[in-house]
């Protein structure tokens, strides 16, 4: 049946909606595979995922304020000279996932994790494979308006980096690349879905993840053993482990407020300790915390409310709110003709899905990349300034 209820699959009130619900309703699924023991009662943590909520709604009103309401254009216009700028970012990036994945084949022993392992060999210079995240919706919009073939390049660096993710256990490279490419689409066409199918994408994406939770933690747990394995507790296991995934670090963030550890870390600083580390031998590490029974032995995300929380205490809720007005503020400009906003508002999407399980401006495969764009954009950007084409292709792209 189908709801007839069309929604903008770009528009940012979806993905707000995706994160409350990420964070509410898998603390209230029954833990019979993964148990802990949980901090608060389904009525308290009820009562805080309505406040979180509203932080959400605070920060979507707040987001309609600007600062200056005349600086903007009409038209989103994208320089065909950043257009070629894009392309070498997706051809590093593709050339680099390609060495990855052969790199791993060649590494695998039998065991997933020896193909896991094997990104090590490369060093630093693996995150280059991530160099596309912000130039891969320019190149997708531009391609659409333009009537230029851009799916083909989608289609390979998309199974590329699927291989990845199965080889390697790592989903997160897959979907960083899958989401955005969904959401610059329908910037793109403007196109809206009916309710339904939107259930259906997220079904998808359910499934994507029990696949590859079989081929590698029930698979190193219960099929490498030898015994048989009955069919229903092997999907009630992987169904129950997507949603233990973010019920773990949501008590690991209600674990630190109950056991005062605000101002405990500073993740903050970790995208540059991982690179001072890799220019100097030394280690540089957080404070390690015992939760005991909170937590379920299995899982290592530490929440990114969690992290907010133990970096600035309760001054986390005004970093919680500002995330959210820049994310709904850069989908407005894109409206208004930022190209800066179009590069990073598909990849904000990400941040704000993953948001429940870590902060993904801490991890450097996103922070590195992003640092990389506002290097390569700011040259751009001069150079357009120093040595203008015609002034036609000229554009002040700010977010507001």
């Amino acid at each position: 049946m189908r709801v007839p209820i069309k929604i903008n699959f770009s528009h940012p009130v979806l993905y707000a909606l995706g994160f409350v619900f990420l964070f509410t309703i898998p603390y209230l699924y029954p833990s019979l595979h993964f148990t802990y023991t949980k901090v608060f009662s389904p009525s308290v943590h009820l009562l805080i995922s309505s406040f979180v909520a509203l932080l959400v709604i605070i920060s979507f009103y707040l987001s309609k304020f600007s600062f200056a309401p005349n600086r903007y254009i009409s038209k989103l216009q994208i320089p065909s000279q950043f257009i070629w700028i894009s392309k070498a970012g997706l051809l590093i990036a593709l050339v680099m996932n390609v060495l990855i994945v052969l790199n791993a084949f060649l590494a695998y022993s039998g065991n997933i994790l020896s193909a896991k392992e094997s990104i090590e060999t490369f060093g630093g210079i693996n995150i280059l494979s991530q160099t596309y995240m912000f130039f891969l919706p320019p190149y997708i919009y531009y391609s659409y308006h333009h009537g230029k073939k851009y799916k083909l390049v989608l289609v390979i660096l998309g199974l590329i980096l699927l291989v990845r993710s199965v080889l390697m256990a790592e989903r997160v490279a897959f979907l960083e690349f899958l989401v955005p490419v969904f959401v610059t689409y329908f910037l793109a066409s403007e196109k809206k879905l009916y309710v339904t199918k939107i259930v259906k994408y997220f079904g998808l994406l359910l499934l994507f993840f029990m696949i590859l939770e079989l081929s590698r933690q029930f698979y190193n747990q219960y099929i490498l053993k030898g015994g048989g394995v009955d069919p229903w507790f092997a999907i009630s296991w992987t169904l129950e482990r997507f949603f233990a995934y973010y019920a773990d670090t949501t008590n690991k963030f209600y674990y630190s407020i109950t056991h005062d550890l605000a101002f405990t870390t500073n993740h903050y600083f970790y995208p540059f300790e991982r690179i001072v580390s890799r220019i100097f031998p030394i280690e540089i590490g957080q404070p390690e915390v015992d939760y005991g029974e909170f937590r379920w032995v299995d899982f290592t995300n530490p929440g990114g409310l969690n992290m907010f929380y133990t970096d600035f205490g309760f001054l986390s809720i005004f970093v919680f709110v500002a995330l959210f007005i820049a994310f709904f503020k850069s989908f407005r400009s894109i409206k208004k003709g930022s190209l800066v906003a179009l590069c990073i508002y598909p990849n904000l999407v990400t941040v704000i899905l993953e948001l429940p399980r870590f902060v993904n401006f801490y991890n450097t495969r996103f922070f590195v990349p992003l640092v990389i764009f506002i290097i390569i954009y700011t040259l751009y950007k001069y150079l357009v300034l120093r040595f203008p084409k015609g002034g036609h292709e000229l554009q002040l792209d700010t977010i507001e």
